[in-house]
């Protein structure tokens, strides 16, 4: 069975960000594609 969940990469840890219900020590093959990066916004500056 496929899932996709959204995990954090922190302190050179993947953590998911929503509950899994995985046995503990159950190993899995991780394909990782990048979030979409958020467009930068300029700031205006009123004159």
């Amino acid at each position: 069975m496929a899932r996709t969940i959204r995990v954090r990469f922190s302190h050179g840890v993947i953590e998911p960000l929503e509950k899994v219900e995985f046995s503990e020590g159950e190993e899995f093959t991780v394909i990782i594609h990048e979030a979409p990066k958020k467009p930068k916004t300029k700031k205006f500056q009123n004159q």
